[in-house]
């Protein structure tokens, strides 16, 4: 598994108040389209936080469903291809210092997005959460262009390009 650090405070886990758990799915379809979600002008992996005595694999399917409508059985050997470990100073608040670590999976899906299952956040609502396929080809460039123009997709974004390349994404799409 591959991991990427940003800590640009140079934070060390005795600093951490707070530590969050997150799964992110990367799901390509065999048209070679890696299918996301946007909302509020972000691009994102389907994906969100673990809760309470949920392993990764059941985060994901979870997540999966609530954001797709897509029900999978996922192999819980499955293991990640990716592992962003973020330190932050002062977040949520002054004097408040998160850690977040998020699992990435890559998978191949080819069912059909079902928006009568899924089960969107207040969050996701108010950003008018959507579905897009982007051609595996163009999806750094559709990131990229996404962020120039919103600047506070920024972030998110380049976290999604560090990932990206990473896993060499274009090179081991046939694996899946």
């Amino acid at each position: 598994m591959k991991t990427v650090m940003k800590n640009e405070y140079n934070l060390k886990d005795r600093d951490i108040n707070e530590t969050e758990v997150r799964v992110k799915m990367i799901l390509v379809n065999d048209k070679k389209e890696v299918l996301l979600g946007y909302s509020a002008n972000k691009y994102q992996f389907i994906g969100g936080h673990v809760e309470e005595k949920e392993s990764l694999i059941e985060t994901a399917q979870r997540e999966i469903l609530e954001e797709t409508g897509i029900s999978l059985e996922l192999n819980q050997e499955m293991k990640p291809v990716a592992k962003y470990i973020g330190y932050w100073k002062d977040r949520p608040e002054k004097n408040k210092n998160k850690k977040t670590e998020i699992y990435y999976y890559m998978l191949n899906c080819n069912e059909k997005i079902n928006y009568n299952k899924t089960n969107y956040t207040e969050e996701e609502k108010k950003g008018n959460f959507e579905l897009r396929y982007i051609p595996l080809l163009n999806l750094e460039n559709e990131i990229i262009q996404n962020y120039n123009k919103y600047s506070d997709a920024k972030g998110i974004g380049t976290e999604m390009l560090q990932i990206i390349k990473e896993i060499d994404i274009k090179n081991n799409i046939d694996k899946l």
